[in-house]
């Protein structure tokens, strides 16, 4: 059995660099996601941070977690660096 990778973002702009590299080098992906997409290769969970046994699932059997996901920000929300 191949590799199980979990990728949070796996369909935005770098996971899906990501998961193509894994995919191309043998490995499962799994990722964890709010804009699911239909795919015949990524299982897709719905990201939940607050959810400990949807989170718990997620991560069972993965080898490998790549997160991908950044949290958008505003610069007029910082004060200072």
């Amino acid at each position: 059995m191949s590799q199980l990778d979990l990728v949070t973002g796996a369909f935005g702009y770098t996971g899906r660099y990501l998961t193509r590299r894994l995919e191309a080098d043998g490995h499962r992906v799994r990722t964890l996601t709010n804009h699911p997409q239909p795919s015949d290769t990524v299982e897709a969970l719905p990201y939940s941070f607050d959810d400990r046994p949807a989170l718990v699932k997620a991560f069972t059997g993965v080898t490998v977690f790549y997160n991908t996901y950044a949290r958008p920000s505003s610069s007029a929300t910082r004060t200072s660096w």
